[in-house]
């Protein structure tokens, strides 16, 4: 009986609708940005190259994907699959790797290990 509701607990577990994510954003000199920010994301299952497997872009001038406002001290939060779903496809049980890119810059790296 155990064994069967171990195999059912795991046939319904699903790809998270949202995952939470905090960071900071400053200048290069260091200095906090506090101006509402384009920030984009991807997720991959490469930490260099790959395809992307998903991506969701903060970008819009208000609403849920609304680009983000920092505090005073450049912190911020965002809910990532809010805006664009999760594929059924990232199973989350694989090696992934975030990709972030702020405004127009090129993506920074290192990519995050998920």
């Amino acid at each position: 009986m155990a064994a069967l509701l171990y195999a059912a607990f795991f046939a319904h577990a699903a790809v998270p609708q949202v995952i939470n994510y905090q960071s900071r954003l400053r200048t290069p000199a260091g200095s906090a940005i506090t101006a509402s920010t384009k920030v984009s994301f991807s997720l991959y299952a490469a930490s260099t190259g790959g395809s992307v497997l998903w991506t969701e872009s903060y970008s819009q001038p208000s609403g849920v994907c609304a680009k983000v406002t920092p505090d005073t001290n450049g912190y911020f939060s965002v809910q990532m699959g809010s805006c664009v779903a999760f594929p059924a496809t990232i199973t989350f049980t694989t090696p992934l790797f975030l990709g972030v890119t702020v405004e127009s810059d090129a993506e920074a790296i290192p990519r995050i290990a998920f």
